[in-house]
């Protein structure tokens, strides 16, 4: 049996169980009391930079950016290419800097490239637009798994079918990668874990049950896996790095044969309504309550889960969960609406990043550690904030010989090396200016 001890520091503190220790969801106070009501969508790329969007009464289209773990937002400017009004229906936040969103002017018929999407590759400081040649391709759902590979699902503008749409080039142009008839399958949320390996919700037009349609070649090629259920609206859906699949439709459900067989593990509350909104990172994740504040966290990739309560911000169980963004092990974000109050909240939990060695790690005590490496009972995992380029972690032992390289693709923040790749020894792990230090032995 392999054993792992990692240092950072001379000075470390010994963790021994293997399960995120859980902090306290706390209520972010922004402006006075709460964001405007209005935002419907949220992605946190890094543990402090983030964005928000919605119809508010700043903008039909608000879209907003913090860089200090959402204390502060700042509104970004979005121009559209277009005369008249537009109607933004989606974004993508793959990296820090590279954003997208899929606009329309709500004239798809009368006007060429009616449909576009809007590219930054600053943060949102400047946007580039590229209409989609094909306006029939009404995309309304949108997910970028790289800085420049992206999906995106909707219903065909003349009423013939659904369809998926893939971009390979940063959005500059989109090609209808699968496409179904109007009485075949309506397609919906999409999740892609990397470009090749995605799921999209797709609801059967015949009988309205919900199946997930799956691809593992890049979208050349669709399976289909029914879920038995008809359940309206399907909620979220999440393709874990153990190669289990979690849906929340009425209940919440997870397969580990790729959909063959489904089981309950959140089971649907009639009073407290089903799991609307979700987040995940790699074993970790939370699923929050429709209609109270209550929430649930898996330590083991949705196998078991326990229940605690959202603070309460005025009166009990005034906040509908709208969005919830982990970027990484440590750290979690959830928008919400305060109806009592008209207004939006942000809360956020601080998270002591799962580990699981045979016998310990030794880690030193400091939360703005950016780059990780810990250890299940077969690999080490490498867990780093997300880079726009790719990057290389090389492995080298005490006498500076290397010893493995590990690639990390632009935007990815984790990968695994088995740890019978090494033996029994002393190796430092450096990925750019991060150097850490483990032990490995037998």
């Amino acid at each position: 049996m392999y054993k792992f001890l990692l240092s950072v520091s001379i000075s470390f503190l010994i963790v021994s169980n293997s399960t995120a220790q859980t902090g306290t969801w706390q209520n972010i106070n922004i402006f006075g009391g709460g964001l405007t009501t209005g935002f419907s969508q949220m992605v946190f790329v890094t543990d402090s930079i983030g964005y928000i969007y919605g119809p508010t009464q700043n903008s039909p289209d608000d879209m907003e950016k913090t860089t200090d773990t959402a204390v502060n937002f700042t509104a970004l400017t979005i121009k559209s290419p277009l005369k008249g009004p537009t109607y933004v229906t989606t974004m993508a936040w793959p990296t820090a800097l590279n954003g997208y969103i899929i606009a329309d002017t709500g004239n798809v018929q009368s006007q060429t490239n009616a449909v576009f999407c809007l590219h930054t590759s600053d943060g949102g400081v400047t946007w580039v637009s590229s209409g989609i040649s094909d306006a029939n391709l009404q995309i309304q759902n949108l997910y970028f798994p790289t800085a420049s590979v992206g999906y995106g699902t909707g219903s065909l503008a003349d009423g013939s079918g659904d369809f998926v749409a893939k971009t390979i080039d940063g959005g500059a142009t989109w090609t209808k990668a699968y496409s179904t008839t109007k009485y075949s399958f309506s397609y919906g949320k999409l999740f892609f874990k990397d470009p090749n390996n995605g799921m999209i919700f797709a609801q059967s037009n015949s009988n309205n049950k919900i199946n997930i349609a799956y691809t593992t070649n890049g979208g050349t090629s669709f399976n289909f896996a029914p879920t038995g259920t008809d359940s309206i609206p399907p909620n979220f859906l999440q393709w874990n790095n153990d190669n289990s699949w979690l849906v929340g439709i009425d209940s919440v459900y997870r397969s580990v044969d790729s959909g063959k067989n489904w089981k309950s593990v959140v089971a649907y509350d009639t009073g407290a309504g089903p799991a609307t909104v979700a987040a995940f990172h790699d074993s970790v994740g939370f699923i929050f309550r429709a209609n109270k504040g209550i929430v649930y966290q898996t330590n083991d990739y949705g196998v078991t889960w326990a229940s605690s309560h959202l603070p309460d911000v005025s009166t009990s169980d005034t906040i509908s969960p709208i969005a919830a963004s982990m970027p990484s092990s440590r750290v979690a974000y959830l928008l919400g609406t305060d109806a009592n109050n008209g207004v939006d909240v942000m809360m956020k939990i601080k998270l002591t990043p799962p580990v699981a060695p045979p016998q310990g790690v030794a880690e030193a005590p400091n939360d703005e550690i950016n780059f990780r490496v810990y250890s299940d009972k077969s690999s080490l995992i490498f867990d780093a904030p997300p880079a726009d380029e790719s990057r290389t972690i090389k492995l080298v032992d005490l006498l500076g010989r290397e010893c493995a390289s590990i690639n990390l693709p632009p935007s990815a923040t984790s990968s695994r090396l088995a740890l019978s790749t090494l033996r029994a020894g002393s190796y430092f792990a450096r990925l750019g200016a991060d150097i850490v230090k483990f032990n490995i032995w037998q």
